[in-house]
């Protein structure tokens, strides 16, 4: 393209008529369209021929991975990881949204798409490499789930021996127990209801005072004893 003095004044005209001259003077911002143009219309003009702009290559910038809360309709909330801007735009607009700090990946809980339960954690060690819909919970999903115990002292316990009620009665105090009549069995009374204890049963004591009845085997799966 052959370029004038002529085309130089209009790339001036242009650049005053879009209020560009109250930012910079005409020429001077390497961000501005019109200042490239009148740069490349004067140096054509200098050289004789025109010169032709070359382009820089696009700079892309990283992103960041991060995991978002999203609220949807009917009380779902949606997990995902958004690892390109493309994602954040499609997954966060018009969205309510919250970021979730990788310290409690552990407790955030989690239906994945082969509908299992599991928390946010385990969900990105199955694919550390996931990116989008990482899985969801629903409105009834705070009914159910996993919970993970309070930092509490050690539980106490007792295992029923068959001979030793009268430590058995001690260590439910004040609530009631008393062997049967059959079977060589102890009836303990409590709150949520009776519970009988046959040779090898143990009884565990909660922090809040609460009983729980195991079988032998159910006892050595849940619990390390400390001696």
């Amino acid at each position: 393209m052959d370029y004038t003095k002529e085309s130089l004044y209009k790339a001036y005209a242009k650049h005053t008529k879009m209020g560009l001259d109250d930012l910079h003077m005409p020429g001077t911002d390497s961000m501005c369209a019109v200042c490239d143009e009148i740069k490349q219309i004067d140096a054509a003009l200098e050289t004789g021929h025109t010169v032709v702009k070359t382009k820089e290559p696009r700079k892309y910038q990283h992103y960041q991975s991060k995991v978002f809360e999203i609220a949807e309709a009917n009380g779902v909330k949606s997990y995902v990881r958004i690892t390109t801007q493309k994602q954040a735009n499609e997954f966060l607009k018009a969205q309510q949204y919250k970021e979730i700090s990788p310290v409690n990946y552990r407790s955030v809980y989690l239906i994945n798409d082969n509908g299992s339960l599991l928390s946010l954690n385990e969900a990105l060690a199955q694919d550390p490499e996931v990116s989008g819909l990482i899985g969801y919970k629903d409105a009834s999903s705070s009914e159910k789930g996993y919970a993970r115990r309070k930092l509490n002292p050690l539980d106490r316990y007792i295992k029923y021996t068959g001979n030793n009620l009268e430590t058995i009665v001690n260590f439910v105090k004040p609530l009631k127990a008393a062997k049967t009549k059959k079977g060589n069995k102890v009836q303990v009374n409590t709150p949520q209801g009776n519970v009988s204890l046959k040779e090898t049963d143990y009884l565990v004591k909660l922090p809040n005072q609460r009983l729980l009845h195991f079988t032998g085997l159910e006892f050595q799966d849940l619990y390390e004893v400390n001696i």
